[in-house]
């Protein structure tokens, strides 16, 4: 079996500038989005587990994650890549 990293929570110091700054630049666009904790298991995990400010799932919306059925809606490729870009250019 793989190692087992510990969760973190969208509380803690490192993330909180990190999300604020993700939805600020989300909102100039007109996007409104928020932080959950989903327990689940990403690449992000890795970097999270190392105190390195990490956001997961900034990338297309879609549904039915990892399964036969996933599905990615195209129209939201330019908005989630514009927020990203906006985030990077910022910091």
């Amino acid at each position: 079996m793989g190692s087992v990293l510990p969760a973190k929570t969208c509380n803690s110091i490192f993330l909180n500038p990190l999300l604020a700054l993700y939805k600020q630049q989300a909102a100039k666009i007109g996007l409104s989005v928020d932080g959950e904790f989903t327990g689940g298991c990403s690449d992000a995990g890795w970097t999270s587990a190392m105190g390195i400010p990490t956001l997961c799932a900034t990338g297309p919306v879609g549904a039915y994650a990892h399964t036969e059925r996933e599905t990615c809606f195209i129209d939201t490729f330019a908005e989630r890549a514009t927020v990203v870009a906006r985030c990077c250019l910022t910091l």
